[in-house]
């Protein structure tokens, strides 16, 4: 099996600190973006299987990160993450619209966080056309 890769952008460190150590597994690369340009870019060049998206960062906010994302042909199908500590429902519902998977709030469980993120990436991968042999 190949190594999954997750990035997570978020401009506070603790929380990143935090989202490695909760999803760190053999055979899964966890990379790290503490700006949302950094962040696409990374997205751009690693192609992650799943990009998590602090919702709110200087410059560019998560929001537009995703609109970014879904707009490039090598990452539109990329799994996304919003996690944010805007937690109203409107909040969600803007999130969604700009293209992400699933919506998660801050504070969170690191259970429940990890659980979603394996779920999302087992979805990718099911999605996946096999690979000829």
């Amino acid at each position: 099996m190949d190594t999954q890769k997750v990035l997570i952008v978020d401009d506070d460190v603790n929380i990143t600190d935090v989202l490695r150590r909760v999803l760190a597994r053999p055979g899964r690369r966890v990379m790290v973006a503490n700006d949302s340009l950094e962040g696409f870019k990374t997205a751009l060049d690693e192609r992650p299987d799943l990009v998590i998206l602090d919702v709110m960062m200087p410059g560019m906010s998560g929001r537009d990160v995703c609109w970014a994302l879904r707009a490039e042909p090598t990452t539109r199908d990329t799994p996304i993450m919003m996690l944010s500590a805007l937690n109203e429902p409107d909040d969600e519902v803007t999130g969604l619209q700009a293209g992400a998977d699933t919506y998660a709030s801050k504070p969170f469980d690191p259970g429940e966080l990890s659980a979603r993120v394996d779920g999302l990436l087992k979805a990718r991968q099911a999605a996946r056309p096999p690979v000829p042999c």
